[in-house]
Order: structure tokens, then sequence, then C-alpha cells
């Protein structure tokens, strides 16, 4: 600049280096301001040098440290500590110097670090800058050597989780990163319960999921959480690039052919124009390395499909262990071809059916009513109503069925339902039928206010909700359960579809645990509430279930209700078929116990925090209506 050009800087710095004479207040001044960082380095280290050099760009990180160490000792300071001061005052000013630092600050040893975790947090929570933010977070972690303090802090916030999880990713020690997995891959698909869902969230979530990506091992379940993702249509993407990263031996096998055909039906619905994006190519070689591992006529079936992209593909399948399509919502283009490919990863039989809006509830009733009728069986247990517009075949474990289906001409909500005995009130979906799918696709929200869809099915304004509830969230308020509503939790015991498997207040099915008898040291809301969130944690002998293998390669999962040396009696769903399957010994292979309990998990997700409280009260009580539980209830 100006002074450099009219006065000799050089020449002042090395007039003081030879004559080793200390500046002038005045020139020292003048030349911490102009010199550059190679004639900073000549001088003599006073604390104004050493805090010159920290504020420059571009300074060799031993050259920093050095200046650091320097300063540290002429203020008679902890070197941590003077570091800290150091940002503080650069965030305050300005930038200049806080890249510089900041690399500084990632250099320090954890053991030096360990001492400084106060002030760490202390910064991160005055931060002005993400930058800050990212690298109080980054030594947090490496001084601890685990996550839980940054990831405390960053949980307050939206921007706070963001930094986090773009400090994971600068953390360089493996065993470390091993340890934030959990923490990261809890944020792949939800928030904390204190922070608001909005529409940004997606991006929190693919920079969890690129993160994810980033930590060693764990492949099957980074394969299973971003296959859930692709199903349900979220953050595409950063799901695709990391699976792609994901070796073939971690893949699980039962898992592969529907996220095959999710990825096929995503490369359908594009238009010819942008099947030559990055993602789309990302997804095409993504589902050629997939379909590798299926029986040679189905990968040839996959490479056809892929040729011929002209009918849109909608793959919707099942949750295993949770009674749930994949999809809660399909939206699709009136009067238009579409092929549904419907696939059964769970291990009870499943079936898919689309009624005409209104008609979820009937058509769900009708199924339960002739479930035990002698053709139920032949039917597929779809109910024979005009009001059904496509059903499937009711497909056993690791099916899959392909239907072709012109979608009605009248836009509207349509119910999809799984009209196996004692599903319909949990597993169903909509369709929604729209004029124009691209205008739905770019805006949902926008659209249905311009051109709403009237919703004339009850149930499915539960599938909006989709909560994925914790047992500390609740443990607090079950405490206090005096004034609940006895109504309410009554309706929840049915619209929940506990009297599939439950009778209670002469309602429902006697065929898993009597709930009016239970042992006292169970009757307690913390052991309901347990019950419901995590029916797999402990299950009764008496309810356990088995798969039975076959030589014919068939399974066989249900209760056992009776074992003689020959024969072997299992109960599959009681509510499809009074009678038990028989099944002679002499063709079971193998025999295994499940560690799931048939009771489906996530069941309180589709509830409020209120209706929950109401259900709960409802089991403690037995049903009473004259319980104290709901004297003076208010809601």
């Amino acid at each position: 600049g100006y002074a450099r050009k009219n006065i000799d800087v050089d020449k002042v710095v090395q007039d003081a280096v030879n004559s080793g004479k200390k500046l002038s207040l005045a020139a020292e001044a003048y030349v911490l301001r102009n010199a550059s960082v190679a004639d900073l380095l000549k001088l003599k280290r006073t604390k104004g040098v050493c805090r010159a050099i920290l504020s420059r760009e571009k300074v060799k990180l031993s050259d920093l440290d050095a200046a650091l160490t320097g300063l540290a000792k002429l203020e008679e300071k902890n070197k941590i500590a003077v570091l800290m001061g150091l940002i503080k005052a650069a965030q305050e000013g300005g930038t200049a110097g806080l890249t510089g630092l900041g690399r500084l600050l990632a250099f320090q040893a954890p053991e030096e670090l360990a001492g400084a975790l106060e002030e760490l947090k202390s910064l991160a929570e005055v931060a002005k800058t993400s930058a800050v933010r990212q690298l109080c977070y980054s030594s947090l972690i490496s001084a601890v050597g685990n996550g839980d303090d940054a990831y405390l802090q960053a949980s307050k916030s939206k921007d706070g989780l963001r930094d986090f999880l773009t400090a994971v990713l600068r953390v360089s020690d493996d065993d470390i990163r091993d340890r934030l997995y959990s923490k990261v891959r809890s944020l792949v698909s939800e928030l904390p319960s204190g922070l608001k869902r909005e529409a940004g969230d997606d991006k929190i979530h693919d920079l969890a999921i690129k993160t994810l990506g980033s930590i060693p091992g764990h492949g099957k379940e980074k394969f299973s959480d971003l296959t859930a993702q692709l199903k349900a249509g979220r953050n595409r993407d950063a799901s695709i690039e990391v699976l792609r990263g994901i070796s073939r031996e971690d893949w699980k096998k039962e898992e592969v052919r529907s996220l095959v055909d999710n990825l096929v039906g995503y490369q359908s619905e594009l238009p010819a124009s942008e099947r030559n994006s990055d993602t789309a190519t990302a997804a095409f070689f993504l589902t050629v390395k997939l379909a590798q591992a299926l029986p040679s006529e189905e990968a040839r079936e996959v490479t056809s499909r892929l040729r011929n992209l002209d009918v849109r593909i909608i793959a919707i399948g099942t949750v295993p262990h949770r009674m749930i399509y994949d999809k809660e919502r399909i939206a699709v283009q009136a009067g238009k071809p579409v092929e549904f490919r419907f696939t059964n990863t769970d291990s009870m039989p499943h079936n898919f059916a689309i009624t005409i809006p209104g008609a979820l509830e009937e058509v769900g009733k009708l199924a339960e009513a002739t479930g035990t009728a002698e053709d139920a069986i032949e039917r597929h247990y779809i109910p024979k109503t005009d009001k059904v517009l496509l059903a499937s075949r009711l497909l056993q474990s690791g099916e899959t069925q392909a239907l072709t289906y012109e979608a009605p001409v009248k836009p509207g909500i349509y119910p999809y339902v799984c009209t196996y005995p004692g599903h319909w009130q949990r597993m169903y979906g909509a369709l929604y039928v729209v004029a124009d799918l691209k205008a739905y696709r770019a805006n949902p929200a926008g659209y249905l206010s311009k051109n709403p869809l009237p919703l004339k099915d009850e149930l499915l304004k539960l599938n909006q909700r989709n909560t994925e509830w914790t047992f500390n969230q609740l443990a607090a308020p079950i405490r206090q359960l005096e004034g609940r509503s006895f109504e309410v939790g009554k309706s929840v015991f049915k619209v929940s579809n506990c009297v599939a498997c439950h009778r209670l207040n002469n309602e429902g099915q006697v065929f898993g645990p009597d709930l009016a008898k239970l042992d006292p040291k169970k009757r307690t809301a913390e052991h309901i509430l347990r019950s419901l969130l995590e029916p797999s944690k402990d299950i009764d002998e008496k309810f356990q279930t088995y798969a039975l293998v076959q030589r014919t390669g068939k399974v066989v999962t249900g209760m056992i209700v009776e074992e003689t040396a020959k024969q072997v009696k299992v109960i599959v769903n009681p509510l499809a078929k009074v009678a038990p399957a028989v099944v002679d010994k002499s063709v079971i292979v193998a025999r295994r116990k499940l560690p799931n309990s048939i009771m489906p998990e996530g069941l309180l997700n589709r509830l409020s925090r209120e209706e929950i409280l109401d259900l709960i009260a409802y089991v403690l009580s037995g049903g009473d209506m004259k319980s104290k539980l709901f004297k003076a209830h208010k809601h």
C-alpha cells in the first residue's frame, strides 16, 4: 500500500535486527501494521510482534505455534487461555487471522485442550460465526474423546447441529469418530425433540448422512437406514452417494430387491431431459451394482426396466416389525398409467389394496368380518366389494408383485390398505391423485391450497403425524395421570389396533397378555409405556414367535400353540384363521426363536402426547370408567 511505497519497511526491520535494539512504540506499531510475514518473523518476539504474527493469514502452523508459545510466556498465562482470548478478539473485530487461529486450535494436543473445556464451551456459546463454533466443537470432541458435551450444546439450535456435524467431519481420529456414530445416526431422519420441524431441515439430514458416511464401519446399519430414507423419498442425493460406498458384504439381502425397485421407480419418474443429471447417473450405477446381487433372471428384468422407463414405477414395501408400509403418501397423475412394485420384507404376510375415497374403514371392517370365511385365503383376504379398485396377492415374506394400474381420472385422496385381518387400522396410506403432478411435486402444500382435495377418511388424518416418541419424553407426565379422558383412551385403544390382540372392557381379541389381569409388578404406568415403546424388550415365553424353515425353503412364522413328537402347530395370525397351521417335524430343517415381538414397533408414532397418556390411563385402569384416573379430566 501507500506506506510500503513511501517508507522502506524492509530497511526498518533489517536495521532493528542488525542493531538488536527494540523499536520505538511508534515504529513498532507502524511495522506491525505493514511488514510482511517474513519480516515479522525476523523481529524480536515482543507481545506486539507475536500478536501481529498470529493475526496474519497464510502463516506456517509451526510459526503460529511458536508465536503463541512466546506470547503466553510473555503474558505469563496458559497457552490455551491466550489462544481463546485471541479467537474471541478476532471474531469481535472481524475475521483477521481467524483461519490461522482455528488451525492452531485444531493443532493443540488433546491433553492441553482438556484443561480448557469450560472455555471451549463458553466460546462456542458466544461464537458469532459457524467457523468459530465448528472449531470449538471439534476441539471439544478431541479433548474429551467423545461428542457428549459438544452434542449437548449443539442440539440447542439447528445452526449448532450443522456446525457439530461439520466439526465431526474434521475429526481425524477414527476411534473418536466411531464413538460419535450413534449421535450422527440419530440426526439422519430426526431432530432433537426440542427443535421445531421446518422446511429446511432436509439440509441438516443431508449433512448428517454425509457425516455418517465418513465414519468407518457400521455398513449394515448404514445400508438399512439409508434404504429406509430412499423408500420414504427423503434425502435421496445424499443417501445414494453414501450407499454407493458401502461394500457388498454389508448389504442386507432381504432389502436389496425393494431398494432396487425404489431406485428404478425414482428414475422412471424423471423427465427424459433429467435422466443424465449427476443424481440420476449415481442412481443408475447404484441400481446396476445392486442388481448384481439378485438372481440372474431378476437382474435381467431390472436391466430391461432401466432401458424402458416410459411407464412410471412406484415401489412400495413394508417396514419390518412395524406393520406399516414404507410410504404413507404417494402422488400420481390423474388418468395416467403407473406400475406399483409391491415388496414384502416383513416376517408376516401383507397385501396392498386401493379403495375409493371414504371407504377405508368400511373395507377394513369387511375384511375383518370375512377373514375366517372359507374363501378368505383364495381371495388373499381382499373383501368382495366394488369399493376396492386395485388389489395385490397376499405376499409372504420376501415376495414381490408388479401391479399395473391406470390412475383414476377424478382427482382425490384414495386410501391404500392391508386387509389381512388385524392390520387395516394400522397399515394404510394415502394415494393423492392430482391433475398436475409436476406442480404438486414442486410445492405440495401450495398446490393443495389452490387445488384442495377432500380428506374423506378419518384414519388418514393420523398418517400425517409421525413422532418417534422416547421413554424420556413421556416419563415425567405419566407420573401424574389423574384427570385423563376415559373416552379418548378407549378410542385410542381401538385406533392403535390394540384390540387386534388384547381384550379390555369387553372389546378386542384374546390373543396377547390379558391386560385386565396384569401381574401387579407390571401394572405400572412405566411398565405399560416401556412395553408400548419397546415391545420386544421383554417377551413372555408364552407369546414367543418362531420361524420354522422347511426343506422347500418355505418359512412358517408364528406362535407355537402345541407340539407333539411328529407335528408342530403354529398360530400365524389368530384373526385370519382360527385353526393353527400344522407343520410336520420331518420337513423342518431349522427352528429359530425370533427376537421381535408379534406386537409391532412404533405403535405410538401417530398419537399425540395427550392421546398416549389417555391410552396408558385406560390400560392401567383395566378399562374401568370409574377409576380415579378419569376424574375431573379437562381436555
